[in-house]
């Protein structure tokens, strides 16, 4: 056999030649461009399942190139098909992962041509569907191209390929419907509202939780048929807004709705309607004189114990005996207690109290009053106040008791005393977070009012500044004490009500219509029988006064204008208050004792008893008195608002009084009360 001898590598040459190769090798892997990579963003598309999209969804695309102009790929395509492999449906990443190799091929026909990127932008791309078959399972997958040729190869579920539904009948755009004061909804509502009641929605469309965005947007008032585009209640064109503010709108009679229609790029459509049943205002000639309403919560309380300790006056029975006086003679002509008196446990509506030319309400803050549970803020959110039209048009009201303006307060860590008319919300002492303020109320669109000034003691009663003789759950301005031991009811308490010598000339009241000064009841206030001690307990807390800042915060006010008020303010003083202190230091001075308190007392023992916040220098007819008087001493405790005379039916100013008439003498408290009934046009039975 002939054997063919072939050529043969030197071995001295072979170990370079595998070097060379290795080298080879490596440079080729240096020299590889990166490849890109694209992911598909679908909104709330899950991990392992379809998501659920409108037909024309659009997807942005977010790429990656690494050494690409701006980081940009050169050209993308994509490719949209039934997510089916045979007779197997493809709706989750296992089957996907399955089947895909024979979903996904790089030549499928279905894919599209190859797209440029645009360069130099910011921007996103978006693939846009057309139109699908419903309720069909889909797939779309992208591809991108770099400058070198290199192709994104991944082929990942629910990144660079989205499995998903086509079901548009779940996606409508969300509306959402403001009102100042009723409060927000996502549905057809419908309420009850004062005649008058000034109105003021903000209406939001949205359909940015699925991708989409609003196309048209639009509202009208009593919308015959929401369908018909060319319905002459649309108020704008359908113009592609998201944040609509509809114009203020009152009305005095009837039912009525404010609709609004949106429609989101994908032709999503929805319909939302706020139904407004009118309360109407009562005539004066078919209104009842008087209604009655009890607002203070007693729960059974044992305060205000008389002497002997058997009676505790601060009682619903014992109330009721004071105000039994309007039913009978010297009370109200057809005022009948079984028919015209709501207790402190029944609700009161706005439909109660339209029937009546006046309302008399005994207040005292309290979590379970029923009526002023649907006035009071909640985590600061604003409540209507259906007492305000009443108050304009309706009749007129009489508000009564401590702590009564409080009622339309929510329950805050306050320190007093409380400004409406600013901006300022919050003071700071020692790390702890006071309220002194109500801050700024921000509209939808962003714009801001002081917060205060459109709240019920100011915009409807008048005043400007609230504070209490004794404040419970309080702090005096700058003060980290409790405002209780700051200003103790032993000097700040109130013995007496002095009628105001301006109002008594203004009204030409006589003497023997109003006495000059109403003194407490001696059966509740028996304590000073015998002149007092000044240490002892006295348990009337919680007076309200107006108008005044006796403490250090530097905070500017000033009272409220009316054209319609005397001297050309909102409010008459009408009771002033008589402090404990006061009372006492009077009582001394006429025994003799004209030194007092400083025949008794220490500065520093004053102090103790009466708060380092209670007293100033007095100036008496001896001249300059240290600690001689109580700072809530002379303070205007009852005052009539002409906030609201314009258009009242009577013609005549509210009336408000921080204090609660019960607890003084019976006789000349319930003297007042009657005047000022009559004051108001009620024929009282003599």
């Amino acid at each position: 056999m002939k054997y063919i001898q072939k050529n043969r590598i030197p071995s001295s040459l072979l170990g370079g030649l595998l070097v060379l190769i290795v080298l080879l090798s490596v440079s080729q892997v240096w020299a590889r461009d990166p490849v890109p990579s694209v992911i598909l963003h679908a909104v709330n598309a899950p991990y392992n399942q379809a998501v659920v999209l409108p037909n024309g969804y659009s997807f942005l695309l977010s790429t990656t190139d690494e050494d690409g102009m701006d980081g940009i790929p050169l050209k993308y395509r994509y490719l949209v098909k039934e997510a089916v492999v045979g007779d197997v449906l493809i709706n989750n990443r296992y089957g996907f992962d399955q089947h895909r190799d024979e979903l996904i091929t790089m030549d499928d026909p279905l894919w599209s041509q190859w797209i440029d990127f645009r360069l130099g932008d910011e921007w996103m791309p978006s693939i846009t569907m057309p139109l699908l078959d419903e309720e069909t399972y889909y797939i779309i997958a992208a591809q991108v191209l770099d400058a070198d040729g290199a192709v994104s190869m991944e082929r990942t579920y629910n990144e660079s390929v989205v499995n998903f539904r086509v079901t548009s009948s779940m996606f409508r755009p969300e509306i959402l419907m403001h009102e100042q004061f009723m409060g927000t909804f996502n549905s057809n509502v419908q309420t009850d509202i004062a005649a008058t009641m000034p109105l003021n929605f903000w209406l939001e469309a949205d359909a940015g939780g699925y991708g989409g965005s609003i196309s048209s947007f639009r509202y009208g008032w009593d919308i015959a048929d929401p369908d018909d585009p060319n319905d002459p209640g649309w108020a704008i064109d359908g113009a592609a807004e998201e944040l609509i503010q509809v114009p203020e709108q009152v009305f005095t009679q009837g039912m009525h709705s404010l609709v609004c229609r949106a429609v989101d790029s994908y032709g999503g459509v929805r319909t939302l309607t706020w139904f407004l049943n009118v309360i109407p205002f009562v005539s004066p000639e078919n209104q009842l004189p008087l209604l009655f309403i009890d607002q203070v919560i007693d729960s059974n309380s044992n305060r205000w114990p008389s002497s002997d300790g058997s009676v505790a006056f601060d009682r619903a029975e014992h109330r009721d005996e004071y105000w039994h006086f309007l039913d009978g003679a010297g009370g109200v002509n057809d005022f009948v207690w079984e028919r015209d008196h709501i207790g402190e446990y029944q609700s009161v509506d706005y439909a109660d109290i339209v029937q009546y030319k006046t309302v008399l309400v005994t207040a005292r803050s309290h979590s379970n009053q029923s009526m002023f549970q649907e006035f009071r803020p909640q985590n600061g959110q604003d409540k209507y106040v259906w007492l305000a039209p009443y108050q304009a048009q309706g009749g007129n009201l009489f508000l009564v008791g401590d702590r009564s303006m409080e009622s339309f307060l929510e329950v805050q860590n306050y320190m007093v005393p409380l400004m409406f008319d600013n901006n300022e919300q919050y003071y700071v002492l020692e790390d702890m977070n006071y309220i002194i303020g109500f801050g700024t109320h921000v509209y939808p669109d962003g714009s801001s009012i002081n917060h205060g000034a459109i709240m019920y003691p100011y915009l409807t009663a008048g005043l400007s500044v609230l504070d209490w003789s004794v404040p419970l759950g309080k702090n005096i301005y700058d003060r980290r004490l409790p405002a209780s031991e700051d200003r103790t009811s032993s000097c700040s308490g109130l013995k007496a009500m002095v009628l105001s010598d301006d109002f008594r000339t203004h009204h030409q009241v006589g003497g023997a219509v109003l006495s000059d000064t109403l003194y407490t009841n001696a059966d509740i206030d028996w304590r000073d029988g015998d002149g007092g001690n000044l240490d002892e307990e006295f348990p009337f807390t919680g007076d309200e006064f107006i108008d005044a800042n006796i403490t250090s915060r530097p905070t500017y006010w000033e009272a409220q204008e009316c054209a319609e008020g005397v001297d050309g303010l909102c409010l008459e003083p009408m009771f002033t208050g008589v402090s404990r202190f006061d009372w006492m230091r009077e009582n001394r001075w006429s025994a003799g004792d004209t030194e007092w308190p400083g025949s008794e007392f220490s500065s520093n023992e004053l102090d103790g008893i009466c708060g380092e916040m209670a007293l100033t220098t007095y100036d008496g007819p001896g001249g300059a008195v240290p600690n001689g008087t109580a700072l809530v001493n002379g303070q205007t405790y009852g005052y009539l608002s002409y906030k609201n005379v314009a258009d009242k039916p009577s013609g005549k100013a509210d009336v408000y009084w921080g204090f609660d008439p019960y607890r003084f003498n019976a006789e000349e408290s319930q003297k007042s009360v009657r005047w000022v009934l009559e004051y108001f046009g009620l024929a009282l039975n003599r």
